[in-house]
């Protein structure tokens, strides 16, 4: 009996030592992956690993210290998997039972956040208890599978700079405090090209960079870029004008390289060295905006100013556009924008000696007026007749001699031919009479 007794025993133990076994390994199987290390206020990740293949669905439920995390969702990593839960408990499946897990398959992602208040250094375990795979036939228990995380200090906010000075040249103003950020520094010459700034930040952790310090003549703006530690920026800036240099020489290139019409074209087409343009318009544009504008050639111009006319006056109206070279030097090019007179059966008379007159010469509308329909014909082959004037008499009189001109050479040409016509037939006759008399021997 005591054989007995003791064998019992011993295979008691031995089952309960295979179970035991059985059970970590099962549980060592599975495992949850992320990070390490969280901060307060912070979100992190999860994602459960499972290693069977085959299998088409998966339970369990989470457990963790609710005052110092919350889960606020989980999610399927693999195609084709839903995933449903309540409160704590996770069931996910493949819901087609079209895409089973492969060999150490990420299947779910939990997300959780850490709360506010909880101090640094504490360790943060989070637990899936029951952890339950299926084939669709066969159930696999993985048991409780474990992740901990240990929280960090919060990243340092502090992104000041604790002083700042230059040392090639004047002086800041005002001066430097941490908690201003724009600074104005006296001239420097023209031989500084860059400054030589010295910072020293208010946290060691954080980073800073600075842009626009390569100086040109004139005004310049360098920024310091100061990054915190948790990536909170503050940017300080220096605005310095760097002198020009004592030997140059500057630009009295005055010409423009365009101007610009707010309506109709310019006559001539635009040329540097011509100076005087006139735009017809047709007038409609009586009582409208007109505005010209110039580009200088020279990029280095200290600009160009343009005109403008409120409301255009029938006939002649005078805008200017003025460049100014850099080194003052100016030039004026002049545009006439000549709003053309109502037609009324006659052309207008322009190119007289008036001021506001545009010379004849210039003359090319762009655009046609209509006329205004009159009681009176009008004819196309002659100009209409003005009372007391014998402008049409002389028109008359020209055409008459035209007309001649025209008749004297119809009848120069008749007797050319008829000429012509005449030699022919007395070349035509001597041939023949020629030929009579050579068959006349021959026979």
């Amino acid at each position: 009996m005591r054989i007995k007794a003791k064998l019992l025993f011993v295979l008691v133990v031995m089952m309960i030592c295979f179970y035991q076994m059985s059970s970590v390994a099962m549980g060592a199987g599975a495992t949850i992956e992320g990070t390490k290390t969280i901060r307060e206020g912070e979100t992190f990740k999860l994602d459960i690993i499972i290693p069977e293949s085959g299998q088409y669905g998966l339970e369990g439920t989470f457990d963790f210290d609710a005052s110092k995390v919350t889960l606020t969702k989980v999610t399927s990593l693999r195609k084709g998997w839903k995933v449903e839960t309540n409160n704590r408990a996770i069931v996910a499946y493949d819901d087609a039972l079209s895409n089973p897990t492969a060999k150490n398959t990420r299947l779910i992602s939990a997300t959780f956040k850490v709360k506010s208040g909880v101090s640094a250094g504490e360790v943060i375990s989070i637990s899936l208890n029951g952890l339950t795979v299926s084939d669709g036939v066969t159930e696999k228990q993985y048991g409780s599978i474990k992740h901990s995380l240990t929280v960090a200090r919060p990243l340092s906010t502090d992104n000041y700079i604790k002083s700042l000075t230059v040392s090639n040249g004047g002086t800041i103003s005002p001066k430097f405090d941490g908690k201003i950020l724009k600074y104005r520094l006296t001239d420097v010459e023209y031989d500084v090209a860059s400054l030589k700034i010295e910072v020293v930040l208010s946290d060691d952790k954080a980073k800073y960079n600075i842009s626009g310090n390569k100086l040109v003549v004139g005004e310049n703006k360098v920024s310091i870029n100061v990054v915190a530690e948790n990536g909170s920026k503050r940017t300080y800036t220096i605005l310095v004008n760097r002198k020009q240099d004592p030997n140059y020489v500057p630009s009295s290139e005055c010409k423009l390289k365009g101007i610009d019409v707010s309506g109709g074209q310019l006559s001539p087409t635009f040329n540097e060295n011509i100076t005087n343009y006139v735009v017809y318009m047709p007038l409609e544009e009586s009582g409208k905006l007109f505005e010209i504008n110039g580009s200088a050639k020279d990029n280095k111009a200290k600009g160009v100013t343009g005109d403008k006319i409120v409301s255009l006056k029938e006939g002649s109206n005078t805008l200017k556009v003025v460049c100014t070279a850099e080194d003052g030097t100016k030039k004026e090019y002049t545009v006439i924008a000549y709003v053309m007179p109502k037609y009324s059966g006659k052309l207008p008379i322009m190119g007289n000696n008036s001021e506001n007159e545009v010379p004849v010469s210039t003359l090319k509308p762009t655009t046609t007026p209509e006329p205004e329909e009159t009681n009176s014909p009008v004819t196309t082959d002659k100009p209409a007749q003005e009372d007391g004037k014998g402008e049409n008499k002389e028109y008359e009189t020209e055409k008459s001699d035209n007309k001649r001109e025209e008749i004297r050479f119809s009848l120069w040409v008749t007797i050319l031919f008829v000429m012509l016509g005449m030699v022919a037939g007395i070349l035509i006759g001597v041939l023949l009479v020629t030929k009579k008399y050579k068959n006349k021997s021959q026979t």
